[in-house]
């Protein structure tokens, strides 16, 4: 039997609101939206009108309320506006909010022009099925993989929470993600880092090492300058513009790898400061290098953030506390007890004089 009612609820700020619920059917049908209202008896007039849509045996339907419905612009100006609105963040997470809501639109051009309150959870959750169903045609393996979708489900979501459409459609049970099975995690142990550092390019070397001591994001040795040396201390900082948890770490360096970057440096007094500390190092190229290293010696493969999980799993082995091992990872402690510390087999240290034997 058709039904209507009133739930109160709370936003994120603390205020009351009342949202308008209705079922077509018995307890079997799908509960749905009515409206939601700062006033009471707001609420009880749409409850009102929807009870009398369904006397009539007629689908109440929300977009015949002309002055709701025109505030709710299509999903592509919707989706402009919000990125204006975004002056919080870095310009680069603006970027990216273009490029995860322009995947859907250029999988369904049809999209873009649709407005918002025309897309409950049912509509959204046939889109990403769509989606999750998707082949690319030279390959024939999945086209999209389910981090990819989850940004996209994730940027169009705070569409909805920039113009406070609630319930959110996007994070209705109905639109789900495909499966997919986690990535095996190649923790590397001393005997691998060794004997890609054996044939690793000179031009690498420094820095995966560098890397393998420190745990550090292979972003925050990419930006490195000589003005992030400490030489009275032997450490290097990793600045807070390029730290995930935007602040700053100093990491002390390993004695024999503090020697080997200041061997590389100009004398004190000719020293440009804004310089790279690692001339021409690029991220994607130590992982394509490690990627053959280790085909060329029959080492698992790892990549560079193996490192840091085989720097956070030594550390907590060594003694140190979770926070330490937070602090120096620079990751919350809930990130780094999930996906830095593991039970290794070996926990020997790297002899960095022989693996840097070859540079002199």
């Amino acid at each position: 039997m058709a039904s209507v009612w009133i739930e109160k609820t709370t936003t994120k700020n603390g205020k009351r609101r009342y949202r308008v619920r209705f079922r077509i059917g018995g307890g079997e049908s799908a509960k749905r939206y009515g409206g939601s209202f700062s006033r009471k008896d707001e609420a009880i007039e749409r409850k009102l009108w929807i009870s009398g849509e369904l006397a009539a045996m007629r689908i109440p339907d929300l977009r015949q309320l002309v002055q709701e419905h025109s505030r709710m612009p299509a999903l592509r100006e919707a989706r402009d506006v919000w990125r204006t609105s975004r002056i919080d963040v870095a310009e680069r997470t603006r970027i990216n909010d273009r490029v995860n809501t322009d995947r859907i639109f250029t999988f369904d051009k049809t999209i873009e022009g649709r407005r918002l309150d025309d897309m409950d959870g049912a509509v959204w959750a046939a889109v990403f099925a769509d989606l999750a169903a998707a082949v690319h045609p030279q390959t024939g393996t999945r086209r999209f993989r389910k981090s990819t979708l989850k940004k996209s489900k994730e940027a169009f979501a705070m569409i909805y929470d920039h113009y406070k459409i609630v319930p959110n459609p996007l994070r209705d049970s109905l639109v789900k993600l495909p499966y997919e099975r986690e990535k095996d995690l190649i923790v590397p142990l001393a005997i691998h880092v060794e004997a890609v550092a054996a044939v690793l390019d000179p031009k690498h070397l420094l820095p995966y090492l560098v890397i393998d001591w420190t745990g550090l994001r292979i972003g925050a040795i990419g930006v490195a300058c000589v003005r992030d040396l400490d030489e009275l201390r032997g450490g290097l900082l990793a600045r807070a513009s390029v730290a995930k948890n935007a602040r700053p770490i100093w990491v002390e360096l390993h004695e024999v790898l503090f020697d080997a970057v200041v061997a590389d440096l100009p004398p004190r007094e000719d020293r440009d400061l804004s310089a790279p500390l690692f001339p021409g190092f690029v991220g994607a190229n130590l992982r394509m290098a490690i990627a053959r290293a280790c085909r060329l010696t029959g080492t698992p493969h790892f990549t560079p953030h193996g490192l840091r999980r085989r720097r956070g799993s030594l550390l907590s082995k060594q003694g140190y506390s979770l926070a330490e091992v937070a602090e120096r990872l620079g990751d919350t402690q809930v990130v780094t007890a999930k996906h830095y510390l593991f039970a290794l087999g070996d926990y020997t240290e790297v002899d960095y004089r022989a693996a840097l034997a070859r540079l002199s």
